[in-house]
């Protein structure tokens, strides 16, 4: 639509209102005062100012980690989560679908399915709405809702604005993928993707394992994914932009030496990166005992494996639990 309304209008005009809409100071379109009255006329008549709208605000009384609902246009729903960081500011955490199609084994947006992709729009307006919230914003997840790369084209062009128009750096936004391979082979040669940081999530190098917890792996995945991580250091890897793993521990299922030295074996055929070890976080979407984190002491242990190979291997801290808006656990309440 907004295309549509710009075709009369000058090509720099498409510029100058994004560049208005990552403006703090601008609440609506009459605010674009770059813009002729008639212009900004049409599009309050024609266009929401922004394509999501607050049902829900929750903030965790442990850490200070806000969760919101947003309804879509269309009455679907979504969250996004909004968590301080050790710069003293914000770490958004945003989603690019309704639902999720792979299905992972120990995540609440996997047992909706899937609703539908999201729009760029859509991607970029969970960022604009906590930038209405006054929040200091320095660095971007993509770990909501939703598998970012079977959104492909979105969410490229989402975080492409992003990336031009926030003031947040390319080092500082992570896509968080389960390594779907012809979508990251594509971006290798694909000149419109930013060049963010990108993290996989592995969680096994075993591949029984790996298949029991994401449903969308393949036999080749490990070969097929060490053949790509050496094309992605050579063509955007850098000292300060490597690739990152992602593990959920869970007791009994990827928390066993076995496990580790499996993960060992796998990253000395990828080189320089870093390893996440994360907390599995129950849902209300998960049945009693379906799955248990790992103890404390063998996370440790786990971690202490990897580190004692030189690989930077780290426990992240999960933020926002008690609100359900931790890893894991986003499932975009039904709203009433």
């Amino acid at each position: 639509m907004l295309q549509e309304i710009l075709k009369k209008e000058p090509d720099f005009r498409l510029q100058q209102i994004k560049k208005a809409m990552f403006d703090v100071e601008c609440k609506s379109w009459g605010d674009i005062t770059t813009l002729s009255k008639n212009l900004r006329a049409e599009l309050e008549d024609k266009i929401p100012w922004m394509s999501v709208t607050e049902m829900k605000k929750q903030k965790s009384e442990k850490d200070g980690t806000m969760k919101a609902l947003l309804k879509l246009q269309d009455g679907l729903a979504i969250e996004t989560v909004a968590m301080p960081n050790t710069r003293d500011a914000w770490t958004l955490c945003l989603s690019s679908q309704v639902g999720c199609a792979v299905g992972c084994a120990f995540c609440a947006t996997g047992k909706m399915g899937l609703k539908r992709n999201l729009t760029r729009e859509e991607i970029v307006d969970q960022y604009r709405y906590w930038m209405s919230q006054n929040l200091k914003i320095t660095n971007v997840v993509l770990m909501g809702m939703g598998e970012p790369l079977l959104n492909y084209e979105n969410v490229r062009d989402a975080f492409s604005d992003i990336l031009r128009y926030s003031g947040v750096g390319a080092n500082h936004i992570v896509i968080s993928t389960v390594g779907i391979i012809d979508k990251l082979n594509y971006l290798l040669t694909d000149e419109l993707w930013p060049n963010v940081r990108i993290a996989i999530s592995l969680h096994s190098a075993i591949g029984e394992t790996r298949k029991k917890l994401v449903p969308f792996h393949t036999d080749n995945f490990y070969q097929d994914l060490i053949v790509w991580a050496k094309k992605y250091e050579e063509k955007l890897g850098a000292k300060n932009r490597y690739l990152s793993f992602e593990l959920v521990l869970l007791k009994g299922v990827n928390d066993s030496e076995e496990e580790a030295k499996a993960l060992i074996d796998f990253l000395k055929c990828i080189g320089l990166c870093k390893i996440n070890l994360l907390i599995y976080n129950p849902s209300l979407q998960s049945e009693k005992n379906e799955m248990e984190s790992t103890l404390e002491k063998n996370a440790l242990e786990f971690q202490n494996r990897i580190q004692s190979t030189g690989f930077i291997c780290t426990i992240r801290k999960s933020f926002g639990r008690d609100i359900s808006g931790a890893c894991g656990q986003l499932a975009g309440e039904k709203l009433q």
